[in-house]
Protein backbone atom coordinates (compact mmCIF):
# COMPACT_ATOMS: atom_id res chain seq x y z
CA UNK A 1 0.00 0.00 0.00
CA UNK A 2 1.82 3.35 -1.14
CA UNK A 3 0.91 6.12 0.82
CA UNK A 4 0.39 9.35 -1.48
CA UNK A 5 -0.19 12.88 -0.36
CA UNK A 6 -4.07 13.90 0.33
CA UNK A 7 -4.31 16.59 -1.55
CA UNK A 8 -8.73 16.98 -0.54
CA UNK A 9 -11.85 15.43 -0.20
CA UNK A 10 -14.43 15.78 -2.35
CA UNK A 11 -18.34 15.07 -1.60
CA UNK A 12 -19.61 12.40 -4.38
CA UNK A 13 -17.96 10.42 -7.27
CA UNK A 14 -14.27 11.39 -8.56
CA UNK A 15 -14.37 14.24 -11.37
CA UNK A 16 -13.92 12.77 -15.29
CA UNK A 17 -10.61 14.39 -15.56
CA UNK A 18 -8.38 15.42 -12.60
CA UNK A 19 -5.10 17.93 -12.70
CA UNK A 20 -1.91 16.30 -13.99
CA UNK A 21 -0.31 13.77 -11.34
CA UNK A 22 -3.46 13.51 -9.11
CA UNK A 23 -5.29 10.35 -8.66
CA UNK A 24 -8.71 9.64 -7.00
CA UNK A 25 -9.75 6.95 -4.87
CA UNK A 26 -13.33 7.00 -3.98
CA UNK A 27 -15.29 4.99 -1.09
CA UNK A 28 -19.02 5.51 0.21
CA UNK A 29 -19.86 9.21 -1.92
CA UNK A 30 -16.33 10.49 -0.92
CA UNK A 31 -13.84 11.10 -3.12
CA UNK A 32 -10.18 11.51 -1.85
CA UNK A 33 -7.76 13.57 -4.15
CA UNK A 34 -4.50 12.05 -4.36
CA UNK A 35 -1.02 13.27 -5.51
CA UNK A 36 2.93 11.82 -5.23
CA UNK A 37 3.99 8.86 -2.94
CA UNK A 38 5.45 9.50 -0.18
CA UNK A 39 9.57 9.54 -0.35
CA UNK A 40 11.21 7.81 2.70
CA UNK A 41 14.10 10.25 4.13
CA UNK A 42 13.56 12.77 1.42
CA UNK A 43 13.44 16.44 2.56
CA UNK A 44 12.87 19.18 0.23
CA UNK A 45 14.73 22.25 -0.44
CA UNK A 46 13.09 25.68 0.63
CA UNK A 47 12.66 26.53 -2.77
CA UNK A 48 10.91 23.01 -3.87
CA UNK A 49 8.75 23.57 -0.89
CA UNK A 50 7.47 27.20 -2.44
CA UNK A 51 7.00 25.69 -5.40
CA UNK A 52 4.83 22.77 -4.26
CA UNK A 53 3.09 25.12 -2.23
CA UNK A 54 2.15 26.93 -4.80
CA UNK A 55 1.36 23.84 -7.21
CA UNK A 56 -1.01 22.47 -4.15
CA UNK A 57 -3.24 25.36 -4.38
CA UNK A 58 -3.04 25.69 -8.10
CA UNK A 59 -4.95 21.59 -7.61
CA UNK A 60 -7.33 22.99 -5.25
CA UNK A 61 -8.29 25.68 -7.00
CA UNK A 62 -9.16 23.30 -9.96
CA UNK A 63 -10.62 20.95 -8.02
CA UNK A 64 -13.22 24.32 -7.28
CA UNK A 65 -15.08 23.57 -10.64
CA UNK A 66 -15.85 19.98 -9.88
CA UNK A 67 -17.30 19.87 -6.28
CA UNK A 68 -17.16 21.16 -2.93
CA UNK A 69 -13.43 21.11 -2.20
CA UNK A 70 -12.19 19.97 1.84
CA UNK A 71 -9.12 20.71 1.72
CA UNK A 72 -6.24 18.45 3.85
CA UNK A 73 -3.33 20.01 5.40
CA UNK A 74 -0.30 19.52 3.86
CA UNK A 75 2.14 16.72 4.77
CA UNK A 76 -0.90 14.49 5.29
CA UNK A 77 -0.26 11.18 3.39
CA UNK A 78 -2.83 8.07 2.97
CA UNK A 79 -2.43 5.04 1.03
CA UNK A 80 -6.00 4.76 -1.64
CA UNK A 81 -6.40 1.05 0.28
CA UNK A 82 -7.21 3.55 3.76
CA UNK A 83 -9.19 5.94 2.22
CA UNK A 84 -12.60 3.35 3.20
CA UNK A 85 -11.22 3.08 6.71
CA UNK A 86 -11.12 6.89 6.54
CA UNK A 87 -14.68 7.64 5.51
CA UNK A 88 -16.32 5.14 7.60
CA UNK A 89 -14.71 6.21 10.95
CA UNK A 90 -15.45 10.28 10.15
CA UNK A 91 -18.60 10.16 7.91
CA UNK A 92 -20.79 12.20 9.58
CA UNK A 93 -18.04 14.87 10.34
CA UNK A 94 -17.00 15.02 6.76
CA UNK A 95 -20.77 15.40 5.69
CA UNK A 96 -21.23 18.30 7.74
CA UNK A 97 -17.96 19.75 6.14
CA UNK A 98 -19.05 19.25 2.99
CA UNK A 99 -22.54 20.59 4.01
CA UNK A 100 -21.04 23.55 5.49
CA UNK A 101 -18.47 24.28 2.84
CA UNK A 102 -21.21 24.24 -0.20
CA UNK A 103 -21.52 27.30 -1.93
CA UNK A 104 -19.11 28.61 -0.12
CA UNK A 105 -15.26 29.94 -0.96
CA UNK A 106 -12.59 32.30 0.28
CA UNK A 107 -10.61 35.34 -0.29
CA UNK A 108 -7.78 36.77 1.57
CA UNK A 109 -7.88 40.90 1.81
CA UNK A 110 -4.61 42.86 2.46
CA UNK A 111 -4.66 46.19 3.20
CA UNK A 112 -1.24 48.07 3.10
CA UNK A 113 -0.90 51.96 3.63
CA UNK A 114 2.03 54.44 2.94
CA UNK A 115 3.74 54.97 5.92
CA UNK A 116 5.81 57.60 5.45
CA UNK A 117 2.48 59.90 4.51
CA UNK A 118 0.73 58.57 7.43
CA UNK A 119 1.97 60.70 9.93
CA UNK A 120 0.62 63.71 7.81
CA UNK A 121 -2.71 62.03 7.18
CA UNK A 122 -3.85 61.04 10.19
CA UNK A 123 -2.20 63.73 12.48
CA UNK A 124 -0.24 61.42 14.28
CA UNK A 125 3.60 60.98 14.93
CA UNK A 126 5.33 57.58 13.44
CA UNK A 127 5.66 55.75 16.48
CA UNK A 128 2.32 56.75 17.64
CA UNK A 129 0.53 55.02 14.53
CA UNK A 130 -0.64 51.43 16.26
CA UNK A 131 -3.83 52.97 17.52
CA UNK A 132 -4.32 55.00 13.98
CA UNK A 133 -3.74 52.00 12.19
CA UNK A 134 -6.27 49.84 15.08
CA UNK A 135 -8.55 52.16 14.35
CA UNK A 136 -8.75 51.80 11.00
CA UNK A 137 -8.90 48.16 10.75
CA UNK A 138 -11.87 47.98 13.14
CA UNK A 139 -13.49 50.34 10.23
CA UNK A 140 -12.18 47.98 7.31
CA UNK A 141 -13.52 44.81 9.57
CA UNK A 142 -16.94 46.84 10.04
CA UNK A 143 -17.27 47.22 6.30
CA UNK A 144 -16.71 43.53 5.48
CA UNK A 145 -20.08 41.18 5.13
CA UNK A 146 -18.79 37.45 5.26
CA UNK A 147 -19.65 33.77 6.54
CA UNK A 148 -16.42 34.17 8.70
CA UNK A 149 -13.43 36.45 8.86
CA UNK A 150 -10.39 35.50 10.25
CA UNK A 151 -7.30 37.45 11.21
CA UNK A 152 -3.76 37.26 9.51
CA UNK A 153 -0.18 38.06 11.19
CA UNK A 154 0.27 41.74 9.43
CA UNK A 155 3.57 43.18 7.87
CA UNK A 156 4.42 46.17 9.08
CA UNK A 157 2.86 48.25 6.24
CA UNK A 158 -0.60 46.33 6.84
CA UNK A 159 -3.22 47.94 8.40
CA UNK A 160 -5.32 44.55 7.45
CA UNK A 161 -4.44 41.17 6.31
CA UNK A 162 -7.59 39.08 6.64
CA UNK A 163 -9.22 35.78 5.32
CA UNK A 164 -12.88 36.18 4.52
CA UNK A 165 -15.25 32.95 4.22
CA UNK A 166 -18.14 34.35 1.60
CA UNK A 167 -20.93 33.05 -0.29
CA UNK A 168 -19.11 31.95 -4.01
CA UNK A 169 -21.69 34.55 -5.36
CA UNK A 170 -20.75 37.64 -3.57
CA UNK A 171 -20.30 40.82 -4.86
CA UNK A 172 -17.11 42.10 -2.67
CA UNK A 173 -17.03 45.39 -4.68
CA UNK A 174 -19.09 47.74 -2.39
CA UNK A 175 -16.84 46.51 0.97
CA UNK A 176 -13.85 47.33 -1.13
CA UNK A 177 -14.67 50.63 -2.71
CA UNK A 178 -15.82 51.62 1.25
CA UNK A 179 -12.07 50.66 2.01
CA UNK A 180 -10.31 52.53 -0.76
CA UNK A 181 -12.42 55.74 0.24
CA UNK A 182 -10.61 55.77 3.57
CA UNK A 183 -7.62 57.34 2.08
CA UNK A 184 -7.64 56.60 -1.94
CA UNK A 185 -4.19 58.02 -2.42
CA UNK A 186 -2.61 55.95 0.40
CA UNK A 187 -4.06 52.96 0.91
CA UNK A 188 -3.18 49.78 -1.57
CA UNK A 189 -5.30 46.86 -1.54
CA UNK A 190 -4.43 43.57 -2.36
CA UNK A 191 -7.81 40.74 -3.16
CA UNK A 192 -6.29 36.83 -3.06
CA UNK A 193 -9.07 34.42 -4.33
CA UNK A 194 -11.58 33.04 -4.81
CA UNK A 195 -10.02 29.63 -3.34
CA UNK A 196 -11.36 26.75 -1.51
CA UNK A 197 -11.99 27.88 2.50
CA UNK A 198 -7.56 26.40 3.87
CA UNK A 199 -8.51 29.10 6.06
CA UNK A 200 -11.11 27.98 8.10
CA UNK A 201 -11.74 23.84 7.38
CA UNK A 202 -8.60 22.04 6.15
CA UNK A 203 -8.43 18.39 7.44
CA UNK A 204 -6.10 16.93 10.04
CA UNK A 205 -5.90 12.93 10.24
CA UNK A 206 -4.38 10.98 13.22
CA UNK A 207 -4.03 7.56 12.82
CA UNK A 208 -4.84 5.40 16.06
CA UNK A 209 -2.53 2.55 17.20
CA UNK A 210 -3.42 -1.04 18.38
CA UNK A 211 -2.27 -0.02 21.39
CA UNK A 212 -4.30 3.53 21.92
CA UNK A 213 -7.57 0.64 20.85
CA UNK A 214 -6.78 -1.74 23.61
CA UNK A 215 -6.11 1.56 25.97
CA UNK A 216 -9.94 2.61 25.31
CA UNK A 217 -11.19 -0.82 25.57
CA UNK A 218 -9.22 -1.15 29.18
CA UNK A 219 -10.91 2.16 30.02
CA UNK A 220 -14.23 1.33 29.83
CA UNK A 221 -13.64 -2.33 31.05
CA UNK A 222 -13.93 -4.11 27.76
CA UNK A 223 -11.81 -7.37 26.95
CA UNK A 224 -12.98 -7.02 23.42
CA UNK A 225 -14.04 -4.39 20.91
CA UNK A 226 -17.67 -5.13 21.04
CA UNK A 227 -19.48 -6.16 18.26
CA UNK A 228 -21.99 -3.14 17.28
CA UNK A 229 -22.57 0.40 18.06
CA UNK A 230 -25.32 -0.23 20.14
CA UNK A 231 -23.68 -2.68 22.59
CA UNK A 232 -20.66 -0.22 23.14
CA UNK A 233 -23.64 2.36 24.06
CA UNK A 234 -25.06 0.49 26.22
CA UNK A 235 -21.41 0.22 27.89
CA UNK A 236 -20.53 3.58 27.35
CA UNK A 237 -23.94 4.31 29.93
CA UNK A 238 -22.68 2.26 32.49
CA UNK A 239 -19.55 3.49 32.84
CA UNK A 240 -20.39 6.79 32.79
CA UNK A 241 -23.54 6.41 35.26
CA UNK A 242 -21.11 4.70 37.78
CA UNK A 243 -17.74 6.81 37.48
CA UNK A 244 -16.90 10.08 39.33
CA UNK A 245 -16.88 13.08 37.82
CA UNK A 246 -13.15 13.70 37.31
CA UNK A 247 -13.24 10.38 34.74
CA UNK A 248 -15.91 10.92 32.69
CA UNK A 249 -13.89 12.84 29.82
CA UNK A 250 -11.47 10.11 29.55
CA UNK A 251 -14.61 7.59 29.28
CA UNK A 252 -16.28 9.49 26.04
CA UNK A 253 -12.73 9.72 24.54
CA UNK A 254 -12.02 6.02 24.94
CA UNK A 255 -15.97 5.26 23.88
CA UNK A 256 -15.37 7.97 21.06
CA UNK A 257 -11.83 6.07 19.77
CA UNK A 258 -13.78 2.75 19.92
CA UNK A 259 -17.01 3.55 17.55
CA UNK A 260 -14.19 4.64 15.29
CA UNK A 261 -12.51 1.30 15.36
CA UNK A 262 -16.15 -0.83 15.39
CA UNK A 263 -16.98 1.32 12.24
CA UNK A 264 -13.45 0.75 10.77
CA UNK A 265 -14.43 -3.09 10.81
CA UNK A 266 -11.63 -3.55 13.75
CA UNK A 267 -8.52 -1.83 11.60
CA UNK A 268 -7.00 0.97 13.44
CA UNK A 269 -9.02 3.92 13.04
CA UNK A 270 -8.15 6.92 11.45
CA UNK A 271 -9.24 9.66 13.21
CA UNK A 272 -10.35 13.29 11.62
CA UNK A 273 -10.32 16.57 13.09
CA UNK A 274 -10.77 20.03 11.02
CA UNK A 275 -7.88 22.54 11.75
CA UNK A 276 -8.65 26.90 11.56
CA UNK A 277 -6.43 29.74 11.02
CA UNK A 278 -5.64 30.58 14.69
CA UNK A 279 -7.31 27.85 16.28
CA UNK A 280 -7.60 23.84 16.19
CA UNK A 281 -11.07 23.93 16.74
CA UNK A 282 -14.08 24.17 16.58
CA UNK A 283 -14.21 23.90 12.74
CA UNK A 284 -16.91 25.72 10.49
CA UNK A 285 -19.33 22.77 10.66
CA UNK A 286 -18.94 22.30 14.52
CA UNK A 287 -19.49 26.34 14.99
CA UNK A 288 -22.26 25.88 12.44
CA UNK A 289 -24.33 23.33 14.39
CA UNK A 290 -23.56 24.65 18.19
Amino acid sequence: MTARDLIALLPGPPPAQLPSGLRAAHADGVTAILGAPKLAGFAASRKKALKGAVLRQQRLEMLMTHATVLPVIPGTYLSAANVPTLVACNHDLLKRQFDALAGRVQYQLEVTWDLSAAPHRFGAEEDALAPVAAQLRAEMMGQLVADDVQELPRSEDAVLNAVLLVQEDADLDPALAAIDAIWTEGLRLRLIGPSPAVSFASLHLRHASVAEVAAARATLGLRTLPDDQQALAAHRRSAVMAAPAEVLASLREAADLLSAAIRAGGRPPILADIWREGRATPGLAEKDAA
